[in-house]
């Protein structure tokens, strides 16, 4: 298999150059790029195995290659999927938003370098642009949020024969 290929079904290895040339219309246009942005909680729970409970030697890769809408229809046959809902699509529908009960599994504290990491509304801001997006805060009613519990909690109700 060839170091540089990016898909392999059944055996046959392809990459990039089997599918697209950059001569193809497909590759014309503006460049895309990924930011820093929007808000969801997340955490890292801390390792209560430790490092030496993994085996270090059985890892795997994932390639991920980003592309256009044009690219996507070359590469796939396939019209791109449609723009992702919005908070402010999703939420007047009644759809739910999630929450997890996982006070305590604690957080590991996040490093100095991604605490600096900016959206690009705060570059764009520093630099006198406007915004590109209406990104205002979405009320979400308390019925909307379905509470969660991990598995592991101890108080957490199970299924059972009652």
């Amino acid at each position: 298999m060839r170091s540089d290929s990016f898909g392999a079904t059944k055996g046959f290895s392809y990459g990039m150059e089997d599918v697209l040339s950059l001569d193809d219309e497909a590759f014309k246009g503006g460049e895309m790029g990924l930011a820093a942005g929007g808000k969801m909680k997340q955490k890292i729970y801390p390792d209560k195995y430790g490092v030496k409970t993994w085996d270090e030697n059985n890892f795997g890769r994932v390639y991920v290659h980003i592309v256009n809408s044009m690219m996507y229809r070359e590469i796939t046959g396939k019209e791109a999927p449609p723009t992702p809902a919005t908070a402010k699509t999703y939420t007047p529908y009644g759809f739910p938003w999630f929450d997890l009960y996982d006070e305590h599994k604690g957080d590991v504290v996040k490093g100095n370098t991604l605490s600096q990491v900016k959206s690009v509304k705060e570059m764009d801001k520093e630099k006198g642009f406007a915004p590109q997006q209406d990104d205002s805060s979405i009320e979400v009613s308390d019925e909307q949020v379905k509470k969660l519990k991990l598995k592991s909690d101890p108080n957490a109700v199970r299924d059972g024969d009652w």
